[in-house]
């Protein structure tokens, strides 16, 4: 597996001039990460291309929410969690990783949350400045007193988003 982006490269050699620059870099980088523990050469941070980092966090993002042979794709906050903590060990551009939360959010679009105070929500707008704190739907109340409706999190300091469900029912 290794050594599929030198391979790749080889492979396109005669036709070189029909492949810009950095579509070559993205080639041939996109497995290297910025702690220098990727291949195909372990390339540092600083001798990555910018486009191959963005190749490799959409890379690592589309692999881990995808579904495989051998395992279910997991849902998209999970596959941003580990994404965060890889990239707090250095394997990833923080900014390549905050524009990708910027553009798919912590909890997606739809994704369903559970709330602190019992309640689980859908969500139905993030918010481009609080990763964790997007407008939810109300779906389910383990309590009474609380009502159905929408929750802007942002406006809302005592509730909290403490994890994301599958389904509302869990």
């Amino acid at each position: 597996i290794a050594k599929h982006p030198v391979l790749t490269f080889e492979l396109l050699q005669r036709h070189l001039d029909l492949i810009s620059t950095p579509s070559r870099m993205v080639i041939y980088q996109m497995h290297e990460r910025c702690d220098g523990s990727g291949y195909p050469r372990g390339y540092g941070e600083d001798r990555i291309h910018y486009l191959a980092k963005i190749a490799a966090v959409a890379d690592v993002f589309v692999a881990m929410t995808s579904p495989r042979p051998h395992r279910p794709g997991s849902m998209p906050y999970h596959a941003l969690k580990q994404i965060l903590l890889d990239t707090k060990n250095g394997l990833f551009d923080p900014h390549v990783v905050r524009a990708l939360l910027q553009t798919v959010s912590l909890f997606p679009i739809g994704s369903y949350v559970r709330l602190n105070d019992g309640r689980a929500g859908k969500v139905i707008r993030a918010s481009d400045e609080f990763y964790d704190r997007p407008i939810v739907e109300v779906v389910k109340c383990g309590d009474p007193s609380h009502e159905l409706g929408v929750v802007d999190l942002t406006a809302q300091d005592e509730v909290k988003i403490t994890g994301a469900l599958e389904r509302p029912d869990y």
